[in-house]
């Protein structure tokens, strides 16, 4: 019994007893209130842990514990091998998002994410509205370039070939 509560006897979420309040905590009596609320996570020395990794507790890019593998993820564990790498996306469901919109990893036009606005954009958040419209160019360190030529938009050639490094 841990007070007038259930014993804390092999809850690895929760090993320690405040018998004072009647609960298993992680933590330190009379200091901690609840013991480890991620599933797969454990209490070790007083600290929630994924596997032998830090707690997922508030980590809004990987909130899932793969507790196999160390790490927080954004999915399933044994599927997921990472939470979500581009700034300023969250996972919601087991997905990265950008705000409510898709993700924008992998975008090469439009890489970087405004979440405030749903969208993904190439540049500065707040500055920029777009990503690379051009056909082909691609979004390198927030300016849209055309192979390694400057953007074809707003040109009088508005085509890029990219092989070429050259706007036609």
């Amino acid at each position: 019994m841990c007070g007038g509560g259930a014993s804390c006897d092999g809850n690895t979420a929760a090993p320690t007893c405040d018998a004072t309040n009647n609960q298993c905590i992680c933590g330190t009596a009379g200091v901690d209130t609840t013991g480890c609320t991620l599933a797969d996570e454990a209490c070790q020395a007083g600290t929630c842990m994924c596997g032998a990794g830090a707690s997922c507790d508030g980590n809004t890019a990987a909130p899932t514990c793969d507790a196999a593998n160390n790490q927080c993820i954004c999915g399933t564990p044994g599927v997921a091998t990472t939470g979500c790498t581009v700034a300023s996306e969250t996972c919601q469901g087991g997905t990265c998002m950008c705000g409510n919109g898709a993700s924008c990893s992998g975008n090469t036009a439009s890489p970087t994410c405004d979440a405030g606005n749903d969208m993904c954009i190439c540049g500065t958040v707040g500055v920029e509205t777009t990503g690379c419209t051009v056909t082909d160019e691609t979004c390198q360190a927030g300016v849209c370039m055309c192979g390694t030529a400057a953007s074809c938009f707003m040109t009088g050639t508005p085509t890029c070939d990219v092989t070429n490094d050259q706007c036609v």
